[in-house]
């Protein structure tokens, strides 16, 4: 049986936290968040990414 993955990019798994794209990639730069996984230089944000991030960003 299949399971389906819902991955999202950097700009759909920001607009889902409601912050701008670039504070999102500076988090990730600055490794302030784990990086997600890549295909190629795309980053993939998983619905468990997404929660991670929501919860660094909330501590602010």
């Amino acid at each position: 049986m299949e399971t389906k993955i819902d991955l999202f990019s950097l700009e759909e798994a920001a607009r889902r936290v409601g912050i701008s794209y670039y504070r999102l990639w500076y988090a990730l730069m600055t490794k302030k968040l784990p990086e997600p996984e890549r295909v190629g230089r795309s980053r993939l944000f998983t619905a468990q990414d997404i929660e991670r991030i929501k919860e660094h960003f909330s501590r602010r």
